[in-house]
């Protein structure tokens, strides 16, 4: 198979997602899991749930798997388009830092991390 040489990094944002998360891991990691190297840098803010937990689960699991929680943002930024917009811009800012990551990177994927990750097959 063609991708069987390349890394690619999936990047994502997530908030109050415990329930949904590590579903959306998992299928997102069969969809691409024929990539060389699966890396991932996900974002979290303003959960209320249990959120953080489970990402650090998926963590233990995966040493490929980065996850940042940017704490509460919604007094700071009340728009959630600016929210969002502000949290796509720290993803893309710890890509840039990862040196580990970004050598030989041939793919990036921007995936949602809200439960909509069921209907991949």
């Amino acid at each position: 198979m063609k991708f069987k040489k390349d890394k690619i990094c999936i990047l994502g944002l997530v908030r109050n997602a415990e329930k949904t998360i590590k579903n959306d891991y998992k299928k997102i990691l069969k969809a691409f899991g024929f990539f060389k190297e699966v890396n991932w840098i996900i974002i979290e803010s303003d959960s209320k749930d249990k959120t953080l937990e489970e990402l650090k689960k998926i963590k233990k699991l995966d040493k490929l798997f980065r996850f940042h929680s940017l704490g509460s943002l919604e007094k700071k930024y009340k728009l959630r388009t600016v929210r969002i917009a502000y949290c796509r811009n720290m993803y893309l800012k710890l890509l840039s830092k990862e040196k580990k990551i970004k050598s030989n990177l041939k793919y990036l994927v921007i995936a949602d991390f809200d439960g909509i990750n069921s209907h991949i097959n």
